[in-house]
């Protein structure tokens, strides 16, 4: 809320990340998403020192392609998860040999934090989004969206939904009620509209002065002084 010498960008945040660990992290090894929107950054903790978990870009690609067809989660607890990447590992073995490589040498990585915590280690992800504005669209940034947001129609990009809000969620919907008849919800119905939702009761607030808002009147397009706003405080 007032001016700033620092530039706050995707640079910026991550140069601030790398700050508060004391550590550089190899934010292009993992690329999800447009690389203008989305960064991801997978680490684990040990003695208070981060590491990160992806060194290897092209290991970690090939990786998400050989097992891209694996849809378990964390919600589908930790003996489902350890059963379907063991029948995975077990389809495709040489993995084993490359995912046993690769975590010797991270644990060597972090030898000296292990033996400190006595093998404590826990996760940390860092996830840095840029979001676009509403009058800022770039379609090669929407078309490659990993952030979006789930509409009637199926996925739709965040920027792109916050951009046509109203568009999205007020759209009339059609359902079934407990009758088993299809009926249409209508969120800016008819009498919505007439009360809430008419342009005649908006009144865009410019100046405030003391306790009283001064607003601009459609009509006149002069200030005039707004007595009824009992209660409420306008920003």
């Amino acid at each position: 809320m007032g001016a700033r010498n620092d530039v706050v960008d995707p640079l910026t945040i991550k140069g601030a990340i790398e700050s508060a660990i004391n550590k550089s992290l190899p934010w292009e090894k993992v690329r999800i998403g447009h690389s203008d929107c989305h960064s991801y950054m997978p680490t684990l903790v040990s003695n208070n020192t981060v590491y990160s978990v992806v060194d290897d870009a092209a290991l970690f690609a090939q990786f998400i392609e050989d097992f891209k067809h694996i849809q378990t989660t964390r919600q589908d607890g930790t003996l489902r998860i350890i059963a379907d990447y063991s029948k995975a590992l077990l389809a495709q073995p040489r993995w084993i040999g490359r995912l046993t490589k690769a975590a010797c040498k991270k644990l060597f990585e972090m030898r000296s934090s292990l033996i400190c915590s006595a093998g404590k280690v826990h996760k940390l992800s860092f996830f840095v989004q840029n979001f676009m504005d509403a009058k800022g669209l770039v379609k090669e940034r929407v078309d490659a969206c990993s952030f979006m947001v789930m509409t009637a129609d199926g996925p739709v990009s965040m920027c792109q939904h916050n951009a046509q809000r109203d568009d999205y969620i007020l759209k009339p919907l059609s359902y079934t009620n407990a009758r088993g008849q299809v009926k249409q919800y209508k969120p800016l119905s008819e009498r919505y509209k007439r009360e809430r939702y008419n342009d005649e009761n908006i009144i865009p607030i410019t100046v405030l002065s003391g306790d009283s808002p001064t607003a601009v009147s459609k009509d006149t397009n002069e200030s005039t002084q707004q007595t009824h706003f009992t209660g409420e405080k306008a920003l």
